[in-house]
């Protein structure tokens, strides 16, 4: 909202070749409360006065004898890169209001003036003067705000999540709620332990890395997930944030199933810089988490927190090397829409019962990322005891 004050503080520039149209028009603009009025003879010093002081409105005599209103209205756009003229024409020639209105005067005074009609007229083009500034203003704090979004999180989620973010206001703000995810751990197997056994350097091991998150990265943002955050080795994918989709649950099991297909690509190119190849084994859980921008105004994360983020890690360490493990509550989300072949159970902390998880095999909507099949239990990673 525009004030009184706002709008009496605003500067003026009068621009006329006869002194008396300036003596008049100053005068009743200062009584009725106008602090920052200026005025010009000269049409030609206009430009130069308005790029120097950039007025909030500037009244304008159309007919002046060194260069008329239309000419200077010409210049002054050249300087308004909003495209917005602050210019209150002046005129005794009905005929040329609609060309004034055309070369980009916001309104019009006839003479001989009517001092009411005057300070009507300027009061309304200042007030929209200031409220089409304040619009420019918050679309430039917009812009910053939607800038900061995409560099937070623009590396890290799919393009259709990026726009729900960027239509959430309260995505900036601390704080979360409980929200139904499902989340994929993908973690690499022994790999510490290879790169330490072979001497790599840390740039081969920075490198080997960066290959292979570089393609899982791409994988799960292609299916529409999104990054939480990467545990060394490993990542946290997350589907259903921000937004809750019916496909949450299968997109991230198609998903699980082309990163270990994608797995053999990832190591041919680690073989051609002599490096050995990697094993990844990848966790699904399906459950509520507390979702939102958690830490401190200094410095803060957009993820998700809560048990159901630990029981997915303790699914993913039950995946050995090539394997998808998936939990109950994603295999009811999916139904049955994937084939599983083995199932075992994880115990957790605080839990009343094991719970079972299962190796996925297929994915019957994409037969093309089926898995080789384990022939027997052993072949199951053995469960982690709860903490």
């Amino acid at each position: 909202m525009i004030t009184a004050d706002q709008i009496h503080a605003a500067s003026i520039l009068i621009v006329d070749d006869m002194e008396a149209n300036v003596a008049l028009l100053e005068g009743v603009l200062r009584r009725d409360g106008y602090k920052t009025i200026s005025h010009t003879f000269d049409p030609r010093e206009v430009c130069a006065l308005h790029k120097k002081h950039r007025y909030d409105l500037i009244l304008l005599d159309l007919h002046m004898p060194a260069m008329d209103g239309f000419e200077v209205m010409a210049g002054l756009q050249a300087l308004e890169v909003d495209a917005y003229l602050p210019v209150l024409v002046v005129t005794a020639q009905p005929g040329h209001l609609l060309q004034a209105l055309k070369a980009g005067a916001r309104d019009f005074i006839s003479k001989p003036f009517d001092l009411a009609e005057v300070l009507m007229r300027v009061h309304n083009l200042l007030e929209v003067r200031l409220l089409h500034r304040e619009l420019v203003h918050y679309s430039q704090k917009l812009v910053l705000r939607n800038q900061l979004i995409c560099e937070t999180f623009g590396r890290h989620l799919s393009e259709d999540v990026m726009e729900s973010l960027l239509a959430l206001p309260e995505v900036i703000r601390l704080g979360g709620a409980t929200h139904p995810v499902t989340m994929l751990k993908a973690e690499l197997r022994d790999f510490t332990a290879r790169a330490l056994h072979a001497g790599l350097a840390p740039d081969a091991v920075a490198s080997m890395l960066n290959v292979y998150l570089d393609k899982m990265v791409e994988i799960l943002l292609d299916h529409g997930g999104s990054i939480d955050g990467f545990t060394g080795d490993g990542l946290l994918g997350l589907f259903g944030a921000p937004d809750t989709r019916p496909d949450d649950a299968q997109r991230a099991v198609t998903c699980a199933l082309a990163m270990q297909r994608a797995m053999p690509q990832v190591n041919l190119e680690n073989r051609a810089t002599g490096n050995a190849p990697m094993e990844m084994g990848v966790g699904i859980h399906s459950g509520d988490v507390v979702l939102g921008n958690i830490g401190t105004t200094a410095r803060a994360k957009y993820g998700a927190l809560g048990s159901a983020v630990s029981l997915t890690a303790r699914v993913e360490a039950c995946a050995a090397g090539g394997e998808v493990m998936i939990s109950q509550t994603t295999l009811t989300a999916v139904g049955d829409l994937v084939e599983t072949a083995a199932s075992r159970a994880v115990v957790t902390s605080g839990a009343a019962a094991p719970l079972p998880v299962y190796l996925l095999v297929d994915a019957k909507s994409r037969p093309v990322l089926t898995l080789p099949r384990a022939t027997a239990m052993s072949d199951v990673a053995p469960p982690v005891p709860g903490a």
